[in-house]
Formats: structure tokens, sequence, C-alpha cells
């Protein structure tokens, strides 16, 4: 490509001096301790050296190599152009051709005018194309304080980031993550498929959760420290919660057995409520045991009773008799012994003296002075379940384990 010739008001006061073969950025004793090499380049008699890096920075300049030496015993002193007040105004523009490092690199005085020689102190900084300005990563502003400042891109969590300084690139990665799947070690997220299940795997053990349209299925035990409300969840191991609200179905297919109230196949340190019935497959144990009704006939009030309890599993039936005989239902055959059974009966006139005359699995047979018309009260143990041990040494486990109530 063709030189455009620049024009006037492009260089008009700026300051450019002739170039220096070399820069010396480090502190330099320069009369009789000057070194013969910088930068990489063996220097010769009368090369330029700008000179920057002095801890005396007033000592800072362009200088002549006036005695190469041998290793550091040179001496430089400044050049022609240079010596003299006036010579060096701010903005002067220097261009550096050779070094390892700083070849083709051009610096600037920016120390303001006026400038005395041997006195000021004289700051260059680098003029270059290679700056990288000011950066704002998320809002904070990360400048740069000289040209030539290195701007530093570092990996965090699951992201990697590739350099290349053949096509000039910075490639930033994400590791650990893919369109369907998010691992760390040996933990990971993964979706089965488009609209398919989330399984969970956890320091090697797959599908310790799977999630899918119908419901979550933990292999584990499950902790919420809030409210599960909703439909199914499935577990295999332990589910704690704090609050569950079952709009469907809670069905725990653990077989532990309870023996108190912290052991079995589903525990609350609280109370349960339930706006439906209960079936209780085993035996129903409780401190005490009551029904809580609307008043019948008070209003704002509950009708509150306590649950009569005896020393035995036992069924009643009752009603009226006219006859001289007592009929029971035809269950009680199969589910009463019959030697439990007893009878009370109410006459409904002082006349009548009605007794019991036999008792049998399906009826009772009375007897008496004229017509008999009384109240009864039959009651029976039930023979389809043990017979309660009414006084038990030992905790209220030991009551229950290896025992069916």
């Amino acid at each position: 490509m063709a030189l455009t010739k620049p024009r006037a008001y492009q260089i008009y006061d700026i300051d450019y001096k002739q170039a220096t073969r070399v820069i010396t950025v480090a502190n330099v004793t320069l009369s009789g301790g000057a070194p013969s090499q910088v930068d990489g380049v063996n220097l010769s008699l009368n090369d330029r050296v700008l000179v920057i890096g002095q801890s005396n920075a007033a000592q800072n300049g362009i200088y002549d190599v006036d005695t190469v030496g041998s290793g550091s015993n040179g001496t430089w002193v400044r050049s022609g152009d240079t010596n003299s007040t006036g010579e060096l105004l701010a903005g002067t523009i220097v261009m550096v051709t050779e070094g390892s490092i700083y070849a083709d690199t051009q610096w600037k005085l920016t120390t303001d005018d006026p400038i005395t020689i041997g006195v000021s102190e004289l700051i260059f900084e680098q003029n270059s194309a290679f700056a990288f300005g000011n950066v704002y990563a998320n809002g904070t502003a990360v400048l740069a304080s000289s040209v030539g400042d290195v701007l530093t891109l570092s990996a965090g969590n699951n992201i990697s980031i590739t350099g290349n300084n053949t096509s000039k690139t910075v490639t930033i990665g994400v590791t650990g993550i893919s369109l369907n799947s998010i691992s760390n070690g040996t933990s990971n997220v993964n979706v089965v498929s488009s609209g398919g299940n989330v399984t969970v795997g956890i320091g090697g053990t797959s599908n310790v959760a799977v999630f899918g349209s119908t419901g979550a299925n933990i292999t584990g035990t499950l902790g919420v420290s809030g409210n599960v409300t909703g439909g199914n969840l499935t577990t295999a191991g332990t589910a704690n919660v704090s609050t569950l609200i079952a709009t469907t179905l809670v069905n725990a297919t653990a077989t532990t057995d309870s023996t108190s109230t912290t052991t079995g196949a589903i525990r609350t340190q609280g109370g349960v409520g339930v706006a439906g019935n209960v079936h209780v497959g085993g035996a129903l144990v409780a401190v005490t045991k009551s029904f809580a009704v609307k008043h019948p006939t008070k209003q704002h009030m509950i009708l509150y009773h306590g649950c009569l309890e005896g020393p035995e599993h036992a069924v009643y039936t009752r009603g009226r008799c006219t006859t001289n005989t007592i009929v029971l239902p035809d269950y009680w055959k199969n589910l009463v012994d019959i030697e439990s059974i007893t009878v009370h009966l109410t006459p409904m006139s002082q006349t009548q003296l009605p007794s019991i005359k036999d008792i049998y699995c399906d009826r009772i047979e009375l007897e008496g002075v004229g017509m008999i018309d009384c109240f009864y009260l039959v009651h029976a143990t039930r023979r389809d379940v043990p017979r309660l041990e009414i006084e038990v040494h030992g905790s209220i486990q030991d009551l229950y384990r290896d025992r069916n109530m």
C-alpha cells in the first residue's frame, strides 16, 4: 500500500527526536558502570540509548554511548540534541528500533513544561497501538494505567479460556455443562431426552433422584424445610418434610412397624389432620380416644366425649325382645367367643322376671312368668384377635414388639 503524505496540521507542534537504537527501563550507572548490552543488543560506540528507568528520574533522557566497555564499565553521555534546556519538551516522541522486547516501540515524554535538563524528572510512557484502553467487567472498570499493560482473562468455575496467538483469538468455553447435562466430578444432572425425565446422580451413584411428568422418585433421603404440596412424591428412602399437604395420595411402602410415636413408615413430630376416613390394618394405640362433634342443641359449642375402655376387645348388641328368643347377629358365630357372652336384661314391668335359659352362637333363649317384654344388652369378646394381656412388664415399645394386637 502506498504511503500517504501527512498534512501539516497532523504533525504541527509535535516534537520528534532521532530514533534510539535501544531503550533501558532499569537503573543504570551512567558513568563508568553502563552495560555493553541492552535488551539483547550489543552496543557500539555512539549508539543512541533511551534511558527511562533511573531511580533519580532527572537522569532520564537520550544518551550516546561514549565508552562501550566490557560488561558493565561503559560510559554514556547525553546526546547533543537533548543535553540542554529547551531541547526536550513535553510530548516529545522517540522511536526505539531494536531490542528483544522493545524493538519498534514508540515512547512519549509526559513531563509537563517547563523542563530543565538534569533537574526536572523526565517520565516516558510507551506510545503504541497495543494499549487495551478501558475494559468494564460486569460494571467494574479494569483500566490500563499505561501503554503495554497486560489484560489477563482468568478461568472460573466451569469456564475455560484458550488463547491462540497465531489467529489472535481468545476462546471462552463452558466445562461440565452441555445442552442436556451438568456435571462436576462424579455428580451430574442429565436430561434423558427431549421432554424426558431429569435424573440426578451423586458421588457416582446414578438416578439418586428422577423427576418425570408423573412425579419425583427419590432413592435416598429427601429433606424439605418448607411445604410439599401437589401430586405424587415417591421415595425409596426417607422424606423429611416440615409440612406435607397431600391433595392426592401419600403412599409409604416401607414395612417398618410402629412401636412408638417415633417409629413406623410415616412419622410426624406434630399433629395429623385428616378430613376423610382413616383405616388402620393393625392396632390403633393412644393414651386417650375421644370424639368431638358440633353440639346438637347449643350453638357455638362442641360436644366432646371420651371413648369407653375396658380390658378386652369386645363387641355388643342391644335391643328390645318380646319373645323368648334374642336373635344375635349372624356374623357373631365366627367373630366372638361364645363362652364370653354376657347378657343384661331390663324388664318392662315389675311383674316380669325373664331369665337366661340357654346361650347359643346365634341366639339366646329366655324364660319367665307371663309374656316377655324386656330390653337386652349383650357383650362378647372377639376371638379373631389375641386376648389382651392387661398388665405387662416393660415399656410401651416392649408391648408391641413381637405382638400382633
